[in-house]
């Protein structure tokens, strides 16, 4: 917050002093005004420690001459709200069969909050209630059961009330796999695990210019096939989902 005021005095160039209290623990700060009027911020680090959402914090500043003489200035009691947390989890992350989930989750929160997070795997496994470090990070480290997309649920809560919750795909198994077919085709091919996709053609990986194939994945026995004719502007391929 800003803190805003007017002061009267015979110079105004002259250098006053102007301490504030902020009414949330803090120290006094001391600041240099000249020309009459001030304006100085304050950040609020939390309304109320492990409290309700918001609190009033009374604030009061007194303004020093060069020669001493001081005045007190009482303010209306300003309301703290607290900020939830929230979080970035990344792009979707893709998992060979078998590999496990090693990832780093950050936190961000303007408070000086303390939290809990709690996350559902999405393959039946039991809620998980996970460490958050003093740095504000979650390590999610986890095993699934078999190849398959799995929706990983976070919800993280501060010590305030404050939650907030996201949900994203983790793709284990999924592979595309290139192998020449007969008529001068290519055949690419995954598994019927990860229904959905759409396939993108390229004539590089630096090329930013992607196309996506209009033709239909075909689902023979356990695998979605597409068949291509070889072409020198579609050399790179990858799978994405619409």
């Amino acid at each position: 917050m800003t803190l805003n005021g007017l002061y009267e005095w015979p110079n105004l160039q002259d250098t006053m002093k102007l301490v504030v209290n902020w009414g949330d623990g803090t120290p006094n700060t001391t600041n240099n005004v000249t020309g009459g009027t001030f304006a100085i911020g304050h950040k609020y680090a939390d309304d109320t420690p492990t409290g309700p959402s918001e609190t009033t914090r009374a604030i009061t500043a007194h303004l020093f001459s060069p020669n001493g003489i001081s005045s007190i200035q009482a303010y209306d009691p300003v309301l703290v709200t607290n900020h939830p947390p929230v979080f970035f989890q990344g792009p979707p992350k893709v998992l060979a069969s078998g590999e496990a989930l090693d990832q780093v989750i950050d936190i961000i929160d303007p408070g000086a909050d303390t939290f809990t997070a709690l996350v559902n795997w999405g393959d039946s496994s039991p809620e998980q209630k996970l460490g958050v470090s003093e740095h504000r990070e979650v390590q999610l480290s986890h095993a699934f059961p078999g190849d398959g997309i799995f929706r990983i649920k976070m919800t993280v809560s501060d010590d305030d009330g404050g939650t907030y919750s996201w949900e994203w795909p983790i793709f284990v198994g999924l592979k595309l796999d290139i192998e020449s077919a007969p008529n001068n085709q290519v055949k690419l091919s995954w598994s019927s695990q990860f229904p959905g996709l759409l396939v993108q053609a390229n004539s590089e990986v630096s090329n930013s210019e992607w196309q996506t194939l209009q033709n239909t994945p075909q689902l023979v026995g356990d695998r979605y096939n597409v068949l291509l004719p070889i072409n020198d502007d579609q050399r790179v391929f990858r799978l994405m989902r619409p």
